[in-house]
């Protein structure tokens, strides 16, 4: 294990995925997916599917970013349970219990 924050692309889709708030092995991979913290659809050619380049190189640099900055950081409510982030492009975090939410921009 690298770090808390992993780069995970299949079938040209792509997303940086938190460690703490998911199971890397989990199947699926979708925009609401628990744990991913952006996400970014390929498109289609003939009968599979690629992603762009620039969004592979994108996606890779939140990745790194978040690494460097938030390493292993456990976010956890008054209420005592896990705390959904999104990091990227603003800061967005849901208690899953209670539903207590914080806002901002990512620094």
């Amino acid at each position: 294990m690298s770090g808390r924050y992993f780069l995970d692309i299949r079938s040209g889709i792509g997303a940086v995925r938190d460690r703490f708030y998911t199971d890397p092995e989990y199947n699926g991979l979708h925009a609401d997916t628990e744990g991913v913290i952006v996400y970014r659809p390929g498109f289609k050619v003939d009968d599979h599917w690629e992603m762009l380049p620039a969004d592979v190189a994108e996606l890779r640099e939140v990745c790194n970013r978040l690494n460097g900055i938030h390493e292993w950081q456990r976010y956890v409510c008054g209420c005592g349970a896990p705390v959904v982030i999104k990091y990227y492009p603003q800061f967005e975090a849901k208690c899953r219990d209670c539903g207590l939410t914080w806002e901002g921009e990512m620094k």
